[in-house]
């Protein structure tokens, strides 16, 4: 197919003339396009997709400022321009120049000020908005000066201080300087007539005119002094100088404030705090119970206290000092060293009978199993009596000698024990399965599974009377893969 080379003509010239082109003006911003380098080299910022007729390396540059003479001014379009353009400073054609807000003095006068002598100037000096060197600056006119002698701009007839000229630029007003000494609340006058306190350099004159400020803090009861040593109240704005010269009036208030009370060390039964108390002969009691927590103990009603009572250490009435009663020794190693005796040991077996040797009452016959009379026996060798909470009763107590009926507490009974208490000095602490409590049972801890127990003896094993063998085992009982739940129960008297 032929191309219509002047169709092609037609269509470029009917492209719109807003698309941008080298040094023509940016589409959407009143920037240059420019190389990207020159740009960088006129301190502007360049923007992409401002120049989209133009090669790549080609951008919008704007903010682009130019110094001429040391005004400062903006490179733009001329036909942007609201002041005066100077070719030479800015990158493009000749449509594209520094623009100069306006002529020095006018930049002064838009400021409210004037250029003169910096000397003569009763108010702010400006730079850089007049011509010439440093002898003419733009001056604007304001009461500065005055206020930074900390005074004020009034008519003179008005100041009851000192009047300083020069300082203000309001017509008609002079610089009113407070007085320092009334400041202070004095007066100037022959510090041998002031019955207050005096204070130097705030009057003018010699030493016979001085500052002389009247002793609020005496009508108070107080004195001037550094309110870090002040035992009493402290008050503001009653004494000459800084922080660290207050009126103190003495009293007992720092006592109070901690809720002590100011009276003869002799008669404090609590805590003595020094320094707080004005009274002569005095300290700060404060009533605490810190003598009864001296001794590990805690002031409580005798009728709560589960350890020894100490009269005269506690504050509160009714209450003494009760002081807990010392732990009780871990009895599991013992329980443990004491089953471990009898492993091997035939005597607990069902093919046997046995009577308890530390309870004559505790008797059990041949055929019975006997694996809770040994966690019996066990625990009273090491000084634990459980009791024997179980009686037989029925055909059953016909077989067992007279007077002999009654048991300690079966497997089941253990089991329970968490609900029953019929073993209340012994804890659960674990329950679950077998494998999973090797951590969380203690060596000499009782286990129990409902039917079968014995002693915890560590690393998942368990002592026991077994009723397969007839022997006191050591091995895996209770904590094997298809052991049932398990229960283990530790002394806590």
């Amino acid at each position: 197919m032929k191309l219509n080379s002047k169709l092609i003509l037609s269509l470029v010239a009917t492209i719109p003339s807003t698309l941008a082109a080298v040094n023509g003006r940016c589409t959407g911003r009143n920037g240059i396009c420019v190389a990207t380098g020159t740009c960088s080299s006129y301190g502007g910022t360049y923007y992409t997709g401002r120049c989209p007729n133009d090669p790549n390396n080609i951008k919008c540059c704007d903010n682009i400022s130019c110094r001429v003479n040391g005004q400062v001014g903006k490179c733009m379009f001329t036909s942007q321009c609201s002041g005066t353009t100077v070719s030479g400073y800015c990158p493009g054609g000749n449509d594209f120049k520094c623009c100069l807000s306006s002529p020095p003095v006018d930049q002064c006068k838009s400021k409210g000020g004037s250029c003169k002598n910096p000397n003569s100037c009763i108010g702010t000096v400006l730079n850089n908005l007049c011509p010439g060197g440093a002898d003419n600056k733009c001056c604007v006119p304001n009461d500065n000066n005055c206020k930074a002698q900390g005074g004020e701009c009034i008519a003179p007839s008005s100041c009851r201080d000192t009047v300083k000229g020069g300082l203000c630029a309001t017509s008609g007003t002079q610089c009113c300087i407070p007085d320092k000494c009334k400041a202070q609340g004095g007066s100037c006058k022959n510090p041998s007539s002031c019955d207050g306190t005096v204070l130097n350099n705030l009057c003018p004159g010699g030493a016979d005119n001085k500052c002389c400020v009247p002793n609020q803090c005496k009508a108070k009861g107080g004195s001037c002094m550094n309110p870090n040593s002040c035992i009493g109240t402290v008050y503001n704005n009653l004494c000459p100088g800084g922080a660290d010269n207050k009126c103190c009036v003495p009293n007992d208030n720092k006592c109070k404030a901690q809720g002590g009370e100011c009276i003869a060390p002799s008669s404090c039964r609590s805590t003595i705090k020094i320094g707080l108390c004005a009274t002569s002969g005095t300290q700060c009691c404060i009533p605490n119970d810190d003598k009864c927590k001296a001794q590990g103990g805690e002031c409580l009603y005798p009728s709560s206290c589960r350890g020894t009572t100490k009269p005269g250490l506690c504050v509160t009435s009714g209450t003494q000092c009760c002081v807990p009663l010392p732990p009780k020794p871990d009895l599991n190693p013992t329980i443990y060293e004491n089953a471990l005796t009898h492993v091997g040991s035939g005597d607990w077996s069902k093919w046997t009978s046995r009577q308890c040797e530390l309870n004559d009452s505790v008797y059990f016959n041949f055929g019975e199993f006997k694996c809770n009379l040994f966690v019996y026996e066990v625990l009273l060798a090491s000084d634990i009596d459980i009791g024997t909470p179980n009686h037989v009763e029925g055909l059953r107590l016909l077989i067992l000698d007279d007077g002999k009926d009654q048991r300690p507490a079966c497997a089941s009974d253990w089991y329970n024990n968490d609900e029953n208490n019929m073993v209340p000095s012994f804890k659960l602490v674990y329950s679950g399965k077998g494998k999973d409590g090797i951590d969380k049972c203690k060596q000499g801890d009782v286990i129990t599974d409902g039917g079968h127990m014995g002693i915890i003896s560590g690393e998942g094993k368990t002592i026991s009377a077994s009723g397969l063998t007839g022997k006191v085992e050591n091995n895996d009982w209770g904590f094997r893969d298809n052991s049932d739940p398990i229960k283990c129960y530790r002394y806590s008297p």
